[in-house]
């Protein structure tokens, strides 16, 4: 486990000189270890990616994540019929640093980059819509009904678009 909770400390070293020094700190792709995630009750390894691309890929979520999300989609599509998509799931730690520098994201140390959290839109002819008319709330509520935490809840930083696990005790 020492050995766990030290590469944990190379890559948040790899990560915050990236962030401070203002530059991306080159690294091959695919770059992806296995971490200690100390959040979690129980001893879980995770796969942590560097990567700066955008992942839309709900495979690279975790497998109760995936679920849900897919689950969160049939109900918005039955209940409305409201079509959503999922926007983005898995992030890099170079994404999650490029998202806080931006102020799109208010944290670094995201759900997103261990695979537990989603972000949707709303899908309108094709093309990804963020428009405030649209029910967020309603779809928020179908996702807090699945067990998920909606970023539409929180107070300081609203994140409508946004579904994650509850933290584990």
């Amino acid at each position: 486990m020492k050995f766990l909770v030290v590469w944990t400390s190379v890559l948040a070293s790899i990560f915050f000189l990236s962030f401070y020094s203002g530059e991306d700190v080159p690294v091959e792709e695919p770059l992806i270890e296995t971490v200690y995630c100390p959040h979690v009750e129980q001893t879980v390894l995770y796969n942590i990616s560097l990567s700066c691309d955008l992942d839309q890929d709900i495979g690279h979520l975790t497998p109760e994540t995936a679920r849900k999300a897919l689950e969160l989609m049939h109900l918005a599509w039955e209940q409305g019929p409201y079509s959503i998509r999922i926007y983005e799931t898995r992030r890099g730690l170079c994404r999650q640093t490029q998202l806080y520098k931006q102020g799109t994201t208010q944290k670094l140390n995201s759900s997103h980059v261990i695979g537990e959290a989603f972000d949707i839109v709303f899908d309108i002819e094709g093309d990804p819509s963020w428009d405030s008319d649209h029910p967020w709330e309603v779809i928020g509520e179908i996702g807090e009904g699945l067990g998920l935490v909606w970023g539409g809840r929180w107070k300081r930083f609203p994140d409508y678009g946004h579904f994650e696990l509850p933290p584990s005790k």
